[in-house]
């Protein structure tokens, strides 16, 4: 079991120019053992989660699991989930290889870890303790002195080539700045970074701090571990201080080259009074405190292999590039501060050094040896007007120039590896990427990448079964990270409804975990009692927080309905929106949000979701079928959308709530002495064809129907089988029931169809929505 020190970036800046520049103490270390024991998967189908641990510290800013010893076989894997912000890493054998026995850093003060296992594999692990991020409760940060040059002029920067470098504890470790500085993804920085430290990470597109100056971290796509075999460095001081290393790939298999571009090295020395740029996440006050910031000024002389300039730092701008202006290119690598508020410069060292322009060549390859092949990724390929899509080059053979049309208009839409792009006009788009390097260019159009749908919210009542394919219009939203999978088909046995394709959610890769999103937008403006009923079934799927139904007002999110262990067979689930919504503070406006999430690693059959027979409606809301002449349906205690009781005169359709064991009690009217049929399904079902053999009430009770009781016509009640559904001589027909044990939400509308011998047809009624509290 690995035994760690308790402190992490111990370096103080001090104020001499001899001084480097990492950051004070960010984070503590405290030891925690914990074993989970050996778990087997006695599950011979369907990987299986059999062991869950929750760490946590109290106030903490962020969290780093340190592991110990770990058992896990082929296709096993520990995934480690931080609630506050929904991040969470697959760790591998291979990945805990490149992150030596931990995981990545998550915000918040939690996180839960859970073992996965392939069916009868076993397998352990071991907490040996965790990093915690100082300043995540009322206590601000400790923050090194700042060596400014005159008054403070840092803004920030949006150059992802530039990270946060952060290590474990150690006292000679420390926050500090890396960049990227080749194609295949070699990483530079201060020597002194690199000196004594261990478990370093370099962190690229950084969020704000927090209010206190404590760090957050990116997602767990934007860290990078490095690969310490190619470690290389010298901490000699003044001019001799540089460390270069190869950076290892992501989770999502990119490189940090490709994720974010490189930088250009150069050897030669600027004049006096060039314009030198410095980029880096040197300490701040409160949200600004080592995030990306950068500040131009002059540079100032040369001293063998020490740069000087006259250019803003900070405890943490240890490393950074030290870029020319006027072309771009890195000609050092800052490591020492020395600017006060009246005079000074600040240093660093050139990359003109011969050892580490040796070790530089031996290592990074400057240039590529074949022409690219373009290729890109993208996050969704059906958004509504005004939505952003964010693409990904994959390109191979270390392209130098990346040139985007996201609108196939031949237009360069962009120019860095990966870029975003905001679509405003409806329509489909075609989008190219043309890589180029040295040896050559590629590009991939792919047609039709992109459809933009307007943004329509649907009125209520509506239904989706999805026999057509994903709507493609613009109430719904399809959106899948890459490997996620959103499709209309059918698996195996249809749903019972409306049969033909479902909504399916899954995987394409396996082992590759992804999060699928299918939105639906509505108009729930005026309405007062909505339901949302839906069919589902899942394929052998996990369990994950991400699986179910959430509601949305566009300001807030909640989970609505879990999808954990779901049913393998068709199911009929019922919400009941408004009690959800409310409860929960949304409001039912007119962009109100039904999202169907799953969050999986495997194809459909060993995991995956499939929806069908989606139908909402407002239970309360007007506009529905009216009491036809010669046919009523009057519910006792039925009210409509405005609040009015149910009569034989009245539009509707109506609702009514009730609880298990209270009596449901109703009139059927109609002329006299004609037969009746009372219907049940849909809400609002005027414009339903009718015929024999449609369900009855009886579906609500007992099968044998022997609950129902008839007061026919007033006199002695006998039960429904003894009697003959019908008006009776005066027209009106009272029966009541006592509702049997259901589950809350609405059960299904109810509707009498009265035979009428003057035109020997049925009348149907109007409708009322039962509902269980």
């Amino acid at each position: 079991m690995r035994r760690y020190l308790t402190i992490l970036l111990a370096l103080i800046l001090a104020t001499s120019s001899a001084f480097t520049q990492t950051t004070g103490p960010l984070a503590l270390e405290v030891p925690q053992f914990h074993d989970s024991g050996p778990h087997t998967n006695a599950d011979l189908v369907e990987v299986e989660s059999v062991y869950t641990y929750i760490l946590e510290h109290p106030d903490a800013a962020s969290m780093r699991v340190l592991f110990g010893e770990i058992t896990l076989g082929p296709g096993d894997w520990i995934e480690v989930y931080a609630p506050f912000d929904g991040e969470r890493q697959v760790l591998d054998a291979a990945e805990l290889v490149k992150w030596e026995n931990t995981s990545a850093y998550f915000n918040g003060d939690k996180v839960i870890i859970d073992l996965f296992l392939q069916p009868g594999s076993t397998g352990s692990f071991e907490i040996a303790g965790y990093i915690y991020g100082l300043g995540g409760g009322s206590n601000a940060v400790s923050l090194g002195t700042d060596t400014i040059c005159g008054t403070d002029d840092r803004i920030q920067s949006t150059d992802n080539r530039s990270g946060r470098f952060v290590s474990s504890p150690t006292v000679t470790g420390g926050g500090c700045t890396i960049w990227i500085a080749s194609a295949d993804s070699c990483a530079v920085s201060a020597g002194h970074c690199f000196a004594g430290g261990s478990l370093m990470v370099a962190e690229f597109n950084v969020p704000a701090s927090l209010p206190s100056g404590a760090l957050q971290h990116p997602p767990v796509a934007d860290q990078f571990t490095i690969d310490t075999t190619t470690l290389t460095f010298n901490n000699n001081g003044l001019g001799d201080d540089w460390g270069v290393v190869k950076l290892n790939t992501n989770n999502l298999g990119q490189t940090a080259a490709q994720r974010y571009g490189h930088y250009n090295v150069a050897s030669f020395f600027p004049n006096p009074n060039d314009t030198i740029r410095i980029t880096g996440y040197g300490t701040d006050g409160g949200v600004d405190n080592q995030t990306n910031q950068t500040n131009t000024g002059p540079y100032d002389t040369t001293t063998g292999t020490r740069l000087r300039y006259v250019v803003d730092t900070t405890g943490g701008n240890s490393g950074s590039p030290v870029i020319f202006e006027n072309t771009g290119e890195v000609v050092g690598v800052h490591t020492n501060g020395g600017c006060t508020s009246t005079g000074g410069s600040n240093s660093g060292t050139s990359l003109s050094n011969t050892s580490f322009q040796a070790a530089f060549s031996a290592l990074c390859q400057m240039t590529a040896t074949a022409p690219p092949v373009a290729s890109f990724t993208q996050s969704a390929t059906s958004v509504l007007a005004g939505q952003t899509v964010s693409f990904t080059s994959t390109s191979s053979n270390f392209p130098t120039s990346y040139a985007w049309d996201f609108d196939g208009d031949g237009t360069t839409d962009a120019t860095t590896s990966v870029a975003t792009f905001t679509y405003s006009t409806v329509g489909t788009f075609d989008v190219s990427l043309t890589v180029t390097n040295a040896l050559g260019s590629d590009t991939v159009t792919v047609v039709g990448a992109v459809t933009v749908n307007p943004l329509t919210p649907a009125s209520l009542p509506y239904s989706q079964d999805f026999n057509a394919g994903l709507p493609a219009t613009g109430e719904w939203t399809f959106v899948s990270e890459p490997g996620g999978r959103i499709l209309a088909t059918i698996d195996g046995v249809p749903s019972p409804n409306s049969g033909g394709n479902a909504l399916v959610m899954d995987a394409t890769t396996q082992s590759a975990a992804a999060t699928n999103s299918s939105t639906l937008f509505l108009d729930l403006t005026g309405t007062t009692q909505v339901f949302l009923t839906y069919w589902w079934r899942e394929t052998n799927d996990e369990n994950d927080p991400e699986d179910g139904v959430f509601f949305s007002d566009g300001t807030t999110e909640i989970l609505a309905f879990s999808h954990n262990d779901g049913p393998s067979v068709w199911t009929e689930q019922v919400l009941d929106v408004t009690t959800i919504a409310q409860g929960a503070g949304l409001s039912l406006g007119a962009n109100f949000r039904i999202i169907f999430r799953q969050r999986d690693n495997f194809p459909l059959g060993t995991d995956g979701v499939l929806i069908d027979d989606i139908n909402v409606v407002d239970a309360t809301g007007g506009g529905g079928q009216p009491n036809s002449p010669g046919a009523s349906f009057v519910v006792a205690g039925a009210v409509d959308g405005q609040g009015l009781p149910s009569t034989a005169t009245s539009v509707g359709p109506f609702a009514v709530q009730l609880a298990p064991g209270d009596a449901l009690s109703f009139d059927v009217g109609g002329d006299p002495n004609q037969p009746f049929l009372l219907l049940m399904g849909p809400l609002n079902v005027g414009n339903a064809s009718f015929s024999i053999g449609q369900m009855d009430i009886g579906l609500l009770g007992p099968a044998d129907l022997s609950d129902i009781g008839l007061l026919l016509n007033g006199l002695t009640p006998v039960t429904f089988l003894d009697s003959l559904a019908n008006t009776g001589p005066g027209g009106v027909q009272s029966m009541s029931f006592t509702v049997p044990s259901l589950p809350p939400g609405s059960v299904g509308a109810i509707q009498a169809a009265v035979y009428r011998a003057a035109s020997g047809l049925p009348l149907l009624s109007a409708a009322t929505d039962i509902i269980i509290l």
